[in-house]
């Protein structure tokens, strides 16, 4: 029975759906299902305590990319597969300006254009995509300006996601909307985590297809909440927007 659990547990881990590994826990549940389309019985402190030692007894097939995280071995060469010499690179700014007509079209702003670089003399950084809202002419009540900044990456891999989480965090000093758009094909506990962060940060979550510039389908994930910057270095960045060349059509 004990080899079986592990040969159930194994072949789990081996489906395409879990590339990216999988938590005890859950692997436990898909186990004990398995047994239940066979009509059998297995208690759930017997599948753990096979789970825990699946490392041990089957490091060929089994390793913990990270601390909680169970995956197959034969995933972890596509970690370091290349991509194909004469395959076209899509750069990240080739996304900035189709990002910027999608929060035009969604509503998010009433302007919006790509800036990205080092286009900003502030140290913080520089947004990819600045957008501003304004009140629209002939309505009575007219808010003040507010701005919208986002942080594009086009890498899937988590370390080079979390510098770009920490970039939008230092958006918001300055920014009432802030947004973070990463790709899709990142890997499922990746894009939780992500997802997690922006939810208690108060940051907006997008993701796309990073291999279609053409028709990258953005899509919401969070909602970045209204907040409310620091006016010092909110007014600093409205005024070096305001003529810088990429950025000075936001306010005409």
């Amino acid at each position: 029975m004990k080899e079986y659990i592990d040969k159930i547990a194994i072949s789990i881990l081996k489906q395409k759906r879990h590339k990216g590994g999988i938590r005890p826990a859950e692997l436990c549940d898909l186990i004990i299902a398995k047994f239940r389309q066979q009509r059998k019985e297995i208690s759930r402190n017997d599948v753990l305590s096979r789970i825990y030692f699946l490392t041990r007894n089957h490091p060929d097939e089994v390793y913990n990319p990270e601390w909680g995280i169970l995956r197959y071995t034969g995933f972890r060469k596509e970690d370091w597969r290349e991509e194909p010499e004469d395959k076209q690179k899509i750069t990240e700014d080739e996304f900035y300006d189709p990002f910027a007509q999608w929060l035009l079209q969604a509503g998010k702003c009433t302007r919006a254009v790509a800036l990205g670089g080092n286009s900003l003399s502030d140290k913080w950084g520089t947004p990819d995509v600045v957008g501003i809202w304004k009140p629209i002419p002939g309505t009575i009540l007219k808010d003040a300006m507010e701005l919208v900044t986002a942080e594009v990456k086009t890498e899937k891999k988590a370390n080079n996601l979390l510098p770009a989480f920490g970039q939008a965090c230092a958006y918001k000093l300055f920014s009432q909307y802030v947004y973070l758009v990463i790709p899709k094909q990142a890997e499922e506990d990746v894009l939780t985590r992500i997802e997690g962060l922006c939810i208690i940060n108060g940051i907006g979550l997008v993701v796309f297809d990073n291999e279609r510039k053409s028709n990258p389908e953005f899509e919401q994930r969070v909602a970045p909440p209204k907040q409310e910057p620091v006016l010092f270095y909110h007014d600093r960045i409205l005024r070096e927007l305001a003529v810088n060349e990429k950025t000075k059509e936001l306010f005409q």
